[in-house]
């Protein structure tokens, strides 16, 4: 308003140019929400491996194994590096897009008010005091570009655990008495689960037979799925069915 007082071209300037900030906002938090995901997904698998890793490090160090998921630590730490750099080239590019949007519109108007000034169509003193305020008129879209970055790995990581709450619980039925499977023989065919971004099974078509009183072991190398095909047989997992798999 305070500009509009003081000159109503360069006001109207500031109007035409003020809604081409959040429309480039819209744009630009769009690709970086999609950033923040894909960060937020790598870093999961980070602290995942992580944490399974440590976990079984007894059992890895007495099979003499214990130096065999480093390649794909590292590689999963690659994985977290390039989401991370690429999350802050986003930012960095967004936030330089919206500077110059906003000193483009601001240049506009001081090109317009010197060409005016030679003209003797507006003084000195209006000119300078619009110059001065026209930047402020853009500074609260500017600060909301701020902290929408700021916020989006939040609303990221919010998005997961409300997936995760929102998940539907399995309530075991039934309050008949476990039947005794002490002589039971465990046979399994064609069981295999997906890994969770669905690119391959693991396990992948497993077929096995335990029969009591003997040992049966799962061996193969580190991520073939063996601790999963145990969480499948105890009922924690679903597996994967045949018609979804690829």
């Amino acid at each position: 308003m305070v500009v509009l007082g003081l000159d109503w071209i360069s006001a109207a300037i500031v109007i035409g140019t003020l809604p081409l900030v959040p429309i480039f906002m819209v744009l630009i938090g769009l690709t970086t929400r999609d950033r923040s995901a894909r960060h937020l997904d790598a870093m999961q698998r980070l602290a995942t491996r992580t944490l399974d890793l440590i976990a079984g490090l007894p059992t890895l160090r007495a099979l003499g194994r214990e130096h065999g998921p480093a390649a794909r630590v590292r590689e999963l730490g690659d994985a977290q590096r390039r989401a991370t750099m690429g999350s802050l080239r986003v930012a960095f590019l967004s936030g330089m897009v919206l500077e110059l949007l906003t000193t483009l519109a601001v240049a506009l108007v001081a090109v317009t008010l010197g060409f005016r000034l030679v003209e003797g169509a507006v003084s000195i003193e209006t000119a300078l005091a619009v110059l001065v305020l026209a930047p402020e008129v853009y500074l609260p879209l500017r600060m909301v570009g701020t902290h929408f970055h700021a916020s989006a790995d939040g609303m990221a990581a919010a998005d997961a655990a409300f997936e995760v709450l929102e998940t539907p619980v399995a309530v075991a039925g039934g309050e008949a008495p476990a039947p005794d499977l002490t002589g039971a023989t465990l046979v399994v065919e064609d069981l295999a689960v997906a890994t969770p971004d669905g690119r391959r099974l693991a396990p992948g078509r497993l077929s096995m037979m335990a029969r009591p009183g003997t040992i049966t072991a799962l061996v193969g190398p580190n991520g073939d799925g063996k601790s999963t095909a145990l969480s499948a047989l105890m009922g924690l997992l679903p597996p994967t069915p045949a018609s979804s798999r690829r």
